[in-house]
Parts: structure tokens; sequence; C-alpha cells
């Protein structure tokens, strides 16, 4: 049985993070733990007796499945046979000792009890079942080493020499190369004692080994991956490890770290495909890019699972647990895998909107707001929308297993479906019988409002409009007045266009203030004018790009008290939320 983290036991009571065994990527947004749980955990793998304890550790206990002895033996011996008694470079022994791939030495005597030394710990073995990469540590791992000694120590204990040994293996990381950088890699197999691995091909075909062709001199010129960016040794860093399967656990911090965002999302889909291969994957992550290549690549049938973590008060931690099913069904529903509202799980708080359009404006009164309030701090909420009213519920779900808090910005006529609006309502936690009565007096009212066109009068409008064409095609300008003259003038038009105070007066308006006072209260904001434009009526433009970018040419959005006092209302909700 492979070395296996089952569970995580957070140091704030009551918070476990269940690990899959493939691949668990932790996310959050900023300065919530993220990069220090993993280092955390790497400590705790390789804690031994005498070791104090870490001051203000968020990790208070790992559950863990232990290889046993003779799979620790077998193991060890894969890197490198057990020595005799004797002296070596490291030092002198009195009994038979390993070597692990770091260089250390490992004393026979230790395997029977150092597993079982202490609970959720594995000790100076941690270096031989796992692999911890940082940022920092996934550069330089891909400098020149000795092949394989056949006569001493034939096994391969480093992933270039498993490349070196495996063409198929090199062939895959070539493809994967090519794919992020445009450019396949080679292993050296002509440098007499070192292997190096280059970027690129050689155009000679490869000779056997000591025959001197056009191939050798073409392949020393090619420049080593050792050499490349930042970007380039991370990616293959990590390829390497993960696809070479040494570890039974690896732990990568920030994996998109000096990538590109296709890159970032390429190795997500990576981590998913070779995580199933054998290894126990474990990723924090900001990258929003990353997530998506992990989500697309989740209905592969990977065992993943995704923990946003959150830090309600200074001191404790909180998990929130998207397990491999869901996982599946946000892989499934293209309107997640395909827009950015999963990266809600990077942020203190999402706020969905209608569109785009929505999305800019309230950002931007949001700014003025707090650049206008002394000691203000940006919220760290993200503005986004979900294609529509249609889709607010299957949004509001997917956010709500994250434990993103999250409030949904909407026009009034989202209550002219009753059935969206209770979609909607329920979605969010609100029960909905507590203002049916009120939703269906509200209705009641606005439909008295709707108004049927005259036949009459329509027939006048037309005739006058095509009276008025004088070119050989119906300009828009009729087409527009012959629809509008035989068009049915709903209710919740006049409500949208105007607001409240389309409504009449007493039991209809009380029962719309009801309303909205429950749904802000679970976090879905009606637009009390009606509609986004009613915030500014004196900019009259039937486009809404061409509105909005009046709006911001003109500034008009600093100077709406109705529109500033209704995005604090949001910020304050979401802000409420974040503490419970």
């Amino acid at each position: 049985m492979p070395l296996r983290i089952n569970t995580i036991r957070l140091s704030t009571r009551g918070q476990v993070v269940e690990l899959s065994h493939n691949l668990t990527v932790i996310v959050g947004p900023n300065n919530v733990g993220k990069s220090a749980l993993l280092g955390q955990i790497s400590r705790k793998l390789g804690e031994q007796p005498g070791m104090p304890e870490e001051p203000g550790a968020l990790i208070a206990e790992l559950d863990l499945t232990k290889p046993t002895l003779d799979e620790i033996e077998s193991r060890l011996t894969a890197i490198s046979p057990a020595r005799p008694p004797g002296q070596y470079p490291q030092g002198v022994f009195n009994e038979p000792t390993y070597l692990t791939r770091q260089g250390g030495t490992i004393f026979k005597s230790q395997l029977s009890w150092l597993p079982e030394q202490l609970t959720g710990s594995i000790g100076a073995l941690a270096q031989v079942f796992t692999s911890y990469l940082s940022p920092e540590m996934r550069l330089g791992q891909l400098g020149n080493t000795p092949p394989p000694d056949m006569y001493n120590n034939p096994q391969s204990s480093t992933p270039l020499q498993l490349l070196y040994q495996d063409r198929r293996l090199e062939e895959r990381i070539a493809e994967l190369t090519t794919r992020a950088f445009g450019e396949a890699i080679t292993v050296n197999r002509h440098g007499g004692s070192q292997i190096g691995l280059h970027m690129g091909r050689p155009t000679a075909p490869e000779p056997p080994l000591g025959e001197p062709t056009d191939y050798q001199p073409q392949l020393m010129a090619l420049p080593l991956a050792s050499n490349q960016g930042h970007g380039v040794q991370a990616f293959l860093g990590m390829l390497m490890t993960l696809a070479t399967h040494q570890y039974d656990v690896i732990l990568v911090d920030e994996p998109e770290a000096f990538l590109h965002p296709p890159q970032a999302r390429l190795l997500g889909e990576l981590f998913v495909e070779f995580s199933k291969s054998g290894s126990q994957v474990v990723v924090a992550t900001h990258s929003d890019d990353f997530l998506q290549g992990v989500v697309g690549a989740a209905g592969s049938g990977a065992d993943v699972t995704i923990a946003p973590l959150t830090r309600p008060e200074k001191t404790a931690n909180a998990v929130a647990q998207v397990p491999p099913p869901a996982i599946r069904q946000l892989y499934e529903d293209p309107l997640l895998r395909f827009s950015n509202i999963l990266a809600g799980i990077f942020y203190k708080g999402v706020v969905l909107c209608e569109s785009e359009s929505d999305c800019r404006y309230y950002e931007a009164v949001l700014s003025h707001v707090l650049s206008s309030a002394e000691g203000s701090a940006y919220p760290d909420l993200l503005f986004t929308q979900c294609g529509g009213k249609d889709r607010f519920s299957k949004a509001v779900v997917a956010l709500a297993g994250t434990r993103v808090p999250t409030a949904v910005v909407a026009d009034i006529d989202l209550m002219a479906n009753e059935e969206k609006f209770r979609e909607t309502f329920e979605s969010m936690g609100g029960a909905y019988p507590s203002i049916e009565a009120q939703v269906k007096v509200l209705t009641a009212n606005v439909n008295q409002k709707t108004v049927e066109p005259d036949s009459a009068t329509a027939r006048i409008k037309i005739e006058q409009a095509l009276a008025s064409i004088t070119s050989t095609t119906v300009p828009t300008k009729t087409a527009n007045a012959i629809r509008d003259a035989v068009v049915r003038k709903s209710g919740w038009k006049q409500v949208k266009a105007n607001g409240r105070s389309a409504l009449s007066s007493g039991e209809p308006t009380q029962a719309f203030d009801r309303i909205l006072e429950a749904c802000r209260k679970v976090g879905l904001f009606l637009v009390p004018v009606g509609e986004l434009e009613r915030f500014h009526p004196e900019i009259s433009n039937a486009n809404k790009q061409s509105w909005l970018r009046e709006v911001f040419e003109t500034s008009a959005y600093e100077n709406s008290p109705a529109s500033q006092d209704f995005v604090r209302s949001i910020t304050e909700h979401i802000g409420a939320s974040q503490r419970q």
C-alpha cells in the first residue's frame, strides 16, 4: 500500500480537509494560509521525536495510511541497495544503511520503528515517499546528471535518468512541451559521462551510441533546458516529477508561478491526468486558469476534490469541501466550465449580475464609494455575470458548495417569471412560502397595468408610418414604429422602467417593500428603481453599451446616491456573511 494522506485536521476545531487519493486542490482568497498549509503538511510528514512544535500551526494532525516494512525496503532498494557497514563519504556506519535520492542516510535498524514513531508522520522516510515543490524548488532541477551506474547501482534515481532509460516517456514529455512552448525536448544520450536535456530536436537521425554522425554536433548546439527561463524550467520540473511517479505524495505550491495563462490551464489538465497514475497530488493555487484546466479534465474519471480555505477570523480557518461528484457536475455545465464564475473561489465574495455591463457599472460605483470613504479597503469581491437571469440559481448552487459569500443583483423583472424568481430565491436559502402572498399581490397589481394594443389605434399608426416612407425599402425607424403599434405593453415593462413608483400605493407597494427586504436578507438584491439604467434617467440611449460609455465618460456614476446606497447594501451583506 503506498503512503496516502487521508485527512488533514486543522487546528481550528471541527475543520477537516478530506483528501482525494488522486488530486486535491487547495484554493481560497489571499492570506488565508494555502501555502502555509502545504509547507506544514511537508513538515508534519517528516516530523521526528524531539522536534519543537511549530507556533501558530494550521495543522493539528494528519491521518495517514502508511506503507508496510516490505514496501519501505523495496522502495529504498530501488533507489540504492543496502550498503554494508563501513566508511563512506557520508561517514562511518557500523550497520547496513540506505541512501535517499537527496543523499541522506537511513539505517536499516530504523525501518522497523521509524514509520510508527509519531502519529501522522513517517519521519526521515518522508524524503523517500514525498516531494514538496515550492516555486523556488522547481527551478534548477534540469541540470546534467550521470547515467545509471550499471556496475554498482543500475537503478535510475532521478527523473532525467528515467527519461534516459524510457524513450516512450521522453516522447510524452516532448509532446507536452511542444503543446506548452512550441518546442520539444531531447534527452542527450551521447554526452559521455553526463545526461543532458536539450530544447529542440536535431534534424539528423539518431545513430547507435558511439557512431559519430551529424546528429551529435546538432544536438550539442541545441540550448540546454536548464538555461531556459523560469517558466520552462518550472513546467518541466513539475512535469518530470509527476510523470516519473517516484513519490507517493507530491505537494505543489503555486504550480502556475512563472507560467502564462494557457500554460497554467494545460498544467491543470496534466495534474489530473498524471494523478491517476499512482501519486497522490496536493496543490495550493491562486490561479483561476489552473483551476479551469483541472475542472476541464475532471470528466476523465480522475478522483478530484477542491478544498476552498477561508479565514473568517484572524486566528481561525474554515474549509468547504467540493467533492469529486460535484467537480464532475461543474465539468458537465458549460456555463461554469467556460466562464470565470469559479474564480470566485479566490475572492472573499462574489456578486452575480445579469450582464458584463452591469458588473462594470457596479464595480465603478463601489470603487467611487471606497475612494470617498477614508480608510476603506477594497473588499476583494468578484463581479461576474452568469448569462442572464435564467442561470442565477445554478451559479449560486455551485458557489454555495465552496462557502464563498454570494450576492445576486437583478433587475426588478426577475419577478415577472415567478418560477425562475422562486428558484433563485430558494437557491439562496430563502423560504418562498414566507413571501408568496406578497408576490401574488404584487403580480396582480402589475398585470393590471398591462396595456393590450387597440386595433383601431394600431391601424392608424401603421398607416401613418407606411405613408411616411419615401424609399424603396422600409427604414428601421418605420419598422420600429409599426412594431411599437402592435406590441403588448407589459405591466412589468412599466415597473422595470419606473421601479417602485410605477406600483399602486397601499397594499401593492407594501408587498413590494416586504419582498425586497426578504430578498436582501438572503443576498438577492433587486434593483429598486427597476433596472440599472434608471439610476441615470438623464442619459437616454437605447444601446446599453453606449449608455454605459456615456455614464463612464461623464462620471455620472459618481453622482447617484441611489446606486451608491444600493452597492453599499450589497457589500455590507457580503461582509456580514464572511463573519458567519
